[in-house]
Formats: structure tokens, C-alpha cells, sequence
């Protein structure tokens, strides 16, 4: 995992170099896919990451993300994604938009770009990635709302964009 080499890019997007996974510095701009799931019937999947995980440890973000390698574009890393992290296959990612995610002192930079799909499965059809996330749940998109406003700590920096994205 750590020999993965990473495109660096600069806040357009724009490819300045590549470094290994390990390499990566709070400086360097990376391309990170996120994928927002629905049911069809106003709910929305979310993952809690791993606790273990260096950045975000236990916060909730989309049912998916994954940092895009450099062999390879945001729609095939969230495909691969997917099926790695809760085993969706078959589906067809619609991309609805890009966005730079920093800190407000401008480090950890990300391009993340959001794509979106329906899956009206139960949460045990989905199968998660050991050492990646802690749990799934389907939440009501509406609630979940209200519970960003109200506890932003709990979520990954990009949640402050899903309304904007997916509402």
C-alpha cells in the first residue's frame, strides 16, 4: 500500500509530480473519488472510517472514497473503491462534481471528486474492508443533515460540501 504512487496536483488539478503513498506530505495536493450511495427512498449509505486510520479515525463520510493512483483516472479508482471497501459491483458512477477539500491553514489538500449511485440493498448485502471502516448505515438524508449542522466533528471534512452536491 505504501509503495502506491500518487499523482501530486495543484489546485486546478493539474498533474506537478508524483510521489509514493508514503512520500506524501500536510503540503502536497492529492486526488482523492468519493461515492455518495442512495436507496432510492431518501437515504443515503454512510461509512465510519476505521478508528485506526491516521487522518478522520472513526468520523462518517460517504459509503466510499479512495485516493486515485496515478496509473489511474477518479471514475476507476471509485469503481475499484467500491468493490474493495463494501463489494458494490455493476453500478455506474455519475459524477456531480469536483471540489478542493483543505484545512483552513491550507495543508492536506485534496481534489475530491464526488460521484453519486442508487443501491436499495440491506446493509448486510454489503461487505466492508477489514483495517478500512468500522461500520455502515443507512441514514435518512434529512436527519443526517441536521446532524451535521449540529456535530460537524463527527463527519469528514468534505460532508460540509454534500449539500451542496447531493440535495
Amino acid at each position: 500500500m505504501n509503495d502506491e504512487i500518487i499523482n501530486i496536483v495543484d489546485k486546478d488539478d493539474n498533474i506537478i509530480g508524483t510521489k509514493r503513498r508514503d512520500a506524501i506530505t500536510e503540503n502536497d495536493i492529492i486526488r482523492v473519488s468519493s461515492l455518495w450511495v442512495e436507496d432510492g427512498e431518501g437515504n443515503v449509505l454512510l461509512q465510519q472510517r476505521a478508528f485506526t486510520k491516521s487522518r478522520g479515525g472513526g468520523q462518517w463520510q460517504a459509503a466510499v472514497a479512495g485516493t486515485v493512483e496515478s496509473h489511474e483516472t477518479y471514475q476507476e479508482n471509485i469503481i475499484k473503491e467500491a468493490e474493495e471497501e463494501i463489494g458494490l459491483t455493476n453500478f455506474t458512477p455519475v459524477d456531480v462534481g469536483k471540489i478542493l477539500v483543505q484545512e483552513p491553514d491550507g495543508t492536506l489538500g485534496r481534489i475530491v471528486t464526488f460521484y453519486k449511485t442508487i443501491c436499495a440493498k440491506p446493509i448486510e448485502d454489503f461487505t466492508l474492508e477489514i483495517g478500512q471502516a468500522e461500520q455502515l448505515k443507512w441514514m435518512n438524508k434529512d436527519v443526517l443533515l441536521i446532524d451535521l449542522g449540529l456535530n460537524p466533528q463527527k463527519y469528514v471534512r468534505s460532508a460540509v460540501y454534500w449539500k451542496k452536491l447531493f440535495y
